[in-house]
Parts: C-alpha cells; structure tokens; sequence
C-alpha cells in the first residue's frame, strides 16, 4: 500500500493563489521600474489624438507634452479648442488679417517646435509684406484627407471668422486618405 505524500486539495489552493499574487506583484513591480526609468530617460509616447464623432479623429483640447527628435527636444501643446498652439480667441481682432489653415501632418507639424511650422512661418512673413498684423490659425491633423478637412472648415473653422482659408493638399497621401 503506497502512501499519499501530496497536501490537501486546501493547501494546495492557497499556495497556489500565493504564488499567482507574487507573480502579478513582480510584474507590477517590474512596470513601475520601467515606467520609472522611461520618465528618467525622458522617453514618452504622447498621446494628442481622440476619437470624434465627425470627423473621426481630432486634437485631444488641453493636451501637451515633450516631443525628442533627431535634433532636439520641444514642447507640442494643442489648446482648448484642438488646435496646436496657443489660445486663439474667437472673436476676430480688428486690424488682423486672420487666415485658416487646414490640411494633414505636414500642417500639424508635430516633428517641429510650434515656431517653425507653416501656419507660424507664413503668418510672419506675411505680416512683414503687410506690414498690418496676420493671424494663422492652424487646423492641420495629421492623417487627415480632404473629407476631414471640410467637416473640420464646416464644424470649427467658420466660428473663427477667417479672412481666409488654405487647404494645403498632399498629393503623395491626401486623396488616398479619403
């Protein structure tokens, strides 16, 4: 007659939920370091999109963080509006030649500081050959196509009031993207 050397079905429960709870510790614990020594290194992966229920995607309002490219490291800040940059307010200020631009990533420019995007470069030099002050108000999303685009100018651009506005077209991605 052999003898039963195994433990009760009980004890063999409990060491077995004790072993799952270290092993789901010591994967939490692993995530935390990693996270921790991410954040040290100053390696992130922002997230400035959201769903939206008309155009599909857009700008999450008030999102931000630090983008590290080849070249260097920047701040992306999208207002409370979705738009990248600062707070534009609606009301159209006198004087001010305001100007929308809508189009994909080359507008949105996320690889580039706020200051040498399109919409920032081009509103400077025309206030220079104008000499009166122009506003650009950049509405570019990177993914969009030309659908997008309008549902962007018919639901947001207009209560801007711009004086005009630019479709910047892609031809390499735009009309696909539709």
């Amino acid at each position: 007659m052999t003898e039963n050397h195994s433990p009760p079905p009980e004890k063999r429960r409990s060491a077995l939920a004790a072993n799952l709870a270290l092993g789901a510790a010591a994967v939490l614990a692993t995530l935390v370091v990693c996270e921790l020594l991410l954040r040290l290194l100053g390696i992130s992966y922002p997230v400035y999109v959201w769903t939206d229920p008309i155009r599909g995607v857009a700008h999450i309002p008030g999102a931000h963080g630090g983008q590290r490219l080849g070249d260097g490291h920047f701040w992306v800040e999208i207002n409370s509006d979705g738009l990248r940059g600062p707070e534009i307010p609606l009301a159209h200020p006198p004087g001010t030649f305001r100007i929308a631009l809508l189009g994909d990533s080359f507008m949105e420019a996320f690889e580039v500081p706020f200051e040498k995007t399109v919409g920032e470069v081009l509103g400077r030099r025309l206030s220079t050959l104008r000499g009166t002050p122009v506003e650009v108000l950049n509405f570019g999303v990177g993914g969009y196509g030309t659908a997008q685009e309008e549902l962007t100018l018919r639901h947001e651009v207009w209560k801007y009031s711009p004086d005009l506005v630019l479709l910047a077209v892609t031809t390499g991605n735009d009309i696909s993207d539709n």
